[in-house]
């Protein structure tokens, strides 16, 4: 056992050591709570991975050795994608369980020399020492992407999660800790905005890449003071019905003075990221009505608009617009409003987010789900939520002609929707094969560019004169193409 001595000599009379005498004692308990103390500054504890202290540490260290080795050094940063749902759907035990399962799985995929981190929150690192050809780090990339998108089952409840990876060097990109890092970390956010499940190298076009997003973030909120925001509409087209009503989709645009038109997937993630989103959403909320409103005085007739709602603004009302006080201030029928909202969202606030529906829905306010079948969420809640509407994902529309999976999903959809009383909407049609085989289903409303892309308001005003909402009109179109 490990003790602490402190040795004492004992002399005679004529200063002669006669004996020495040592006192000691049992610091076991005095090591083993040191030993604790430096593994929590040093270990994760969720999944006992070393944590950014020790991480930061090894990469210093592993850059000093291969600066003396005249070696490569390969980082990897690691995001899981989508993980925040699955914590607001399936709760924060849950999703500890699977950051556990993931931090193994990333284990098992590299060397025992290497380094595997966590930072914190679903973000993971990996020192790669003495990567002899970048083909090795490609070989590690892939090897992650496939062992950590293999469903696994926590608590009888099984899902598919993926990863999105940064990759960089020593010393080619970068040759200190700092720029490695921050390298990994742009590279992983353009692994993202390709849709995730993808990796990522740094190279110098990330560098004009980054500093757009930084223009963007700086230059967003003024924007929104600025007036520079418009709303556009993507018309809604009505297939297999008589229905003549006027529907479109509202779709916020930045028109910048010096850039020009900025694309909504450049600045709404990054809306997300500042905190930004809920004045957008109430600003696209508040020129709707109010343009449904000049509609109606000018003659032009009901137009039902569909809003997008963030998850992060729904059931969140502390200090923003309120929506249905809004509706009724500009006298307009609340009907003519339909509320787009995630199934993420819809999940994310189970409690709030019915209460929210049924105000909603009191008013007359029509419901959407958005992006429907790409969540985590159990379809029970189409019982306990009064919803309107069912909207396809695009991603489901993409292959329909050539792949009968999902032309069977949008089947089992479709014919769930009917008998439950609810209307389907297909996005992203963009050729007359996909919307003859969406109007054989059965799918009630379409929307995409086949049809008409986003317009401005005078364009859509346009649009609205020519008459092509209903399912005679639009197959006069169909043959005049």
């Amino acid at each position: 056992f490990p003790a602490f001595v402190s040795m004492s000599a004992v002399y005679d009379d004529e200063r002669r050591i006669t004996n020495m005498v040592a006192v000691f004692s049992d610091i076991t308990e005095i090591k083993e709570a040191q030993s604790k103390i430096e593994r929590h500054a040093n270990y994760d504890t969720l999944t006992d991975l070393p944590n950014r202290r020790l991480f930061t540490d090894r990469l210093q260290q592993a850059i000093l050795r291969s600066a003396r080795n005249n070696e490569k050094l390969c980082l990897m940063f690691l995001d899981l994608d989508r993980f925040k749902d699955v914590n607001d759907t399936l709760g924060h035990e849950f999703g500890d369980e699977l950051l556990r399962q993931m931090a193994l799985r990333i284990r098992h995929c590299v060397r025992e020399v290497d380094t595997v981190a966590r930072l914190g929150g679903d973000e993971f690192t990996i020192i790669l020492s003495a990567v002899e050809i970048k083909s090795h780090a490609v070989h590690i990339a892939q090897k992650l992407i496939h062992e950590i998108e293999q469903p696994i089952t926590i608590k009888e409840q099984t899902l598919r999660v993926t990863t999105s990876i940064g990759v960089t060097f020593y010393p080619d990109d970068a040759i200190d800790a700092g720029m490695l890092i921050q390298n990994a970390d742009r590279s992983m956010y353009a692994a993202k905005d390709m849709g995730g499940s993808a990796f990522k190298f740094y190279t110098s076009e990330l560098e004009s890449s980054w500093r757009s997003r930084t223009f963007i973030i700086n230059e967003l909120e003024a924007a929104i003071e600025k007036g520079e925001l418009e709303v556009f509409y993507q018309p809604l087209i009505a297939v297999n019905t008589e229905d003549t009503c006027i529907s479109a989709e509202a779709l916020v645009r930045w028109q910048h003075p010096v850039r020009g038109l900025i694309s909504p997937t450049e600045f709404l993630p990054q809306a997300e990221r500042m905190g930004m989103i809920e004045k957008i959403d109430d600003f696209v909320f508040s020129q709707v009505c109010r343009q449904i409103k000049d509609w109606q005085l000018r003659g032009l007739g009901d137009v039902h608009v569909s809003v997008n709602r963030s998850a992060h603004n729904f059931a969140n009302q502390r200090g923003r617009l309120d929506w249905l006080a809004f509706i009724e201030q500009q006298g307009i029928d609340a009907s003519l409003i339909t509320l787009e909202i995630t199934e993420s969202a819809l999940m994310q606030r189970h409690a709030e987010g019915r209460h929210l529906l049924k105000r909603l829905r009191q008013a007359d306010v029509q419901i959407a789900v958005d992006d429907f079948g790409t969540g985590y969420s159990s379809l029970s809640y189409l019982k306990e939520m009064d919803v309107d509407y069912l909207k396809i994902d695009r991603s489901f529309i993409r292959d329909l002609e050539i792949d009968e999976n999902d032309r069977a999903i949008i089947e089992a959809i479709t014919g769930m929707a009917r008998h439950l009383g609810i209307e389907v909407i297909a996005e992203g049609v963009e050729t007359e094969s996909q919307r003859d085989i969406l109007q054989q289903i059965g799918c009630q409303w379409l929307q995409g560019y086949f049809f008409s892309k986003p317009l401005s308001v005078a364009d859509f005003e346009r649009f609205i004169e020519q008459g092509v909402f209903a399912r005679p009109e639009l197959e006069k179109r169909s043959d005049s193409r």
